[in-house]
């Protein structure tokens, strides 16, 4: 079972008075964001099934989760369900760019919204978890499989992944990997 934590732990938590907010497993109000699925809530894919569980686990469990979906849709880009907040973010609709633009514009959001962690989902999307880190975020990923050993992928997709491993590998403060075969 994934558990947040942090290197700092303050006494005490007070999100009114602004005191720094890195907590561990159970703390009330911790932000998350998760970055890396196609939709939510969903049951498209292996990574949609582990991002809404896990979603809907924490937010029973008291902290605020924020999903960011891929691509904008007319009167339905913010809304909340299951107690978690999910928010549209544009992308292309060409496969080779989507999750790549998707990634980063959601990092971008996510950095100006004010979230304890941000949660990777899958090595493509895990490249700009190195921004997260250059603006002092808490980040996790999570690796689903090394997308780069399917043969769909060829060329740049393919040396994209490769770095997203590495970005992972090198930067996440945790890394949760669900197979050990990999």
């Amino acid at each position: 079972m994934l558990q947040l934590s942090c290197t700092q732990k303050p006494a005490s938590h007070d999100r009114q008075n602004g005191s720094k907010r890195c907590h561990g497993k159970g703390d009330f109000g911790m932000k998350v964001a998760m970055i890396g699925h196609k939709d939510f809530p969903s049951r498209s894919g292996g990574v949609e099934v582990m991002v809404g569980g896990l979603a809907a686990s924490l937010v029973r469990r008291g902290y605020e989760v924020t999903v960011y979906n891929r691509g904008l849709q007319k009167g339905h880009n913010v809304y909340t369900t299951e107690g978690v907040q999910a928010r549209r973010i544009f992308t292309f609709q060409k496969a080779s760019l989507n999750a790549m633009v998707y990634s980063f514009l959601a990092t971008f959001d996510a950095l100006t919204r004010d979230y304890d962690v941000i949660h990777y989902h899958a090595i493509g999307p895990s490249v700009p978890l190195v921004i997260a880190k250059l603006f002092g975020k808490h980040t996790v990923c999570t690796v689903h499989g090394l997308n780069w050993k399917v043969d769909k992928w060829g060329g740049f997709a393919s040396a994209y992944l490769r770095l997203g491993e590495r970005v992972a590998a090198k930067y996440a403060d945790d890394l949760v990997v669900l197979s050990e075969s990999e």
